[in-house]
């Protein structure tokens, strides 16, 4: 078994070995053209800042949506059914997944504007702040009232999304079952993220070679990642060598 296992791991080395040295071959003989098409591609994206943050007002308003349809049914019935509940209970997921996914866009879309505004010392982006602030403050509403409709199917909840406690209140009020599908989501993350990051640094050391990249983008992505691995280990670690040791 354990040959089985080393022999695979070569293997996978050897692979990546190779691909690696085709993807050099490939960039070195096509560099002019890759260059070209990263300029141009930056230069788009950058340019259109203002039409990405408008695009990600759609998703917020399917997420009031879903909070007005959710508060429609619990407001009609005093008692939900188990149909009404679950169905109640997957709109209030949804309208919350949504404010957690745009508030990242929203902050790279206004961090696009940033780059051609301050490049081009246009006022530009005046437009894309006041849109990037509308955006932040309609987040923060859909956060709230997903939660305070949540509370209303779950009475034991507690939290404020106002608090700078809410997500520690929030946790501590549920129970076994909901921690266990925190803590293997949590999981399935950091190792999704753990792929992610080795995988982003050889794109963009690829990158390199047609297109400037600033050292500070290599800094700042191993940052995220030596944190990430710090606030798993360092927790873990606690849990079970600490005083609160769960043996």
């Amino acid at each position: 078994m354990k040959k089985k296992t080393g022999l695979k791991f070569a293997f996978t080395m050897i692979v990546c070995g190779v691909l690696g040295g085709i993807s050099s071959l490939f960039v070195r003989s096509n560099i002019k053209d890759l260059s070209t098409i990263f300029n141009s591609l930056s230069d788009t994206i950058i340019k259109n800042s203002t039409i990405l943050m408008l695009i990600g007002v759609i998703p917020l308003i399917i997420g009031s949506i879903l909070i007005k349809k959710a508060k429609n049914i619990i407001k009609a019935n005093a008692d939900l059914d188990e149909h009404q509940f679950e169905k109640t209970n997957k709109m209030l997921c949804m309208a919350l997944s949504i404010p957690s996914v745009m508030m990242p866009w929203s902050f790279i879309c206004f961090g696009f504007s940033a780059t051609y505004s301050f490049r081009v010392l246009s006022v530009h982006i005046l437009v894309d702040l006041l849109l990037f602030i509308i955006e932040m403050v309609w987040i923060t509403i859909i956060q709230y009232k997903t939660v305070e409709e949540t509370k209303k199917i779950f009475p034991e909840k507690k939290g404020n999304v106002l608090d700078n406690k809410f997500q520690k209140e929030w946790y501590s009020s549920c129970d076994e079952a909901e921690r266990q599908i925190i803590g293997e989501a949590c999981y399935k993350s950091y190792k999704t993220m753990s792929v992610i990051y080795p995988i982003l640094f050889v794109i963009m050391i690829i990158i390199c070679t047609v297109h400037y990249l600033s050292p500070f983008i290599f800094l700042m992505v191993g940052m995220l990642w030596l944190v990430q691995m710090l606030s798993y280990l360092i927790p873990s670690y606690k849990l079970e060598h600490g005083k609160k040791s769960r043996r």
